[in-house]
């Protein structure tokens, strides 16, 4: 008997936080500005930017070859702050952010942000992924070695694999030239 009026109670509250109310794009919008989204994913391209002339630095580029280098990450950076602005890039994270949470978490998170200890956050975010992304970038300097060795073998296995493809591809063109019996 206790097991069935378990069992409804879960059933009856799965299917009240089924029909909770998604957040609404105002809300969402809010949190948004609260959290200064816009100037936070500005941060973000200016640390990519940095990240990439830093692993640019461990990759031991010949000095002949840097500018080009540069040159290209410097468009790379630049395709991916226009494809990647916060105009564009605004409207399907509302819905994301619309699909995640509910208008009452929502809410939460707008309530928390707006207080004290979230203001702190906030502000000591840039600190905190600055601090980050230079233990992201030791960790890749320290991998480069690795990814440099596994790119050389990767090379050489596609090397082979062309020139047995080549190889089987001559043999059956032999194969096709001579006359049946």
């Amino acid at each position: 008997m206790k097991i069935r009026y378990l069992s409804l109670f879960a059933l009856m509250a799965l299917s009240v936080n089924s029909y909770a109310e998604p957040a609404k794009k105002q809300t969402v919008d809010t949190f948004f500005d609260i959290a200064n989204m816009q100037k936070t994913m500005n941060a973000v391209y200016s640390q990519m930017d940095g990240m990439f002339k830093h692993m640019t630095v461990s990759m031991n580029i010949p000095e002949e070859e840097k500018p080009i280098m540069d040159k290209y990450l410097n468009k790379y950076t630049e395709m991916v702050k226009e494809e990647m602005s916060w105009d564009k890039i605004k409207e399907p994270m509302e819905k994301i952010y619309s699909s995640v949470y509910t208008e009452e978490e929502m809410q939460g998170i707008v309530k928390f942000y707006k207080s004290p200890a979230g203001q702190k956050m906030l502000n000591k975010m840039p600190e905190l992924m600055q601090a980050s992304n230079s233990i992201m970038q030791d960790m890749v300097k320290n991998m480069m070695p690795k990814i440099q060795a596994l790119q050389k073998e990767m090379i050489g296995e596609l090397e082979q694999a062309k020139k047995e493809a080549s190889s089987n591809k001559e043999s059956k063109q032999e194969e096709s030239s001579v006359p049946a019996k």
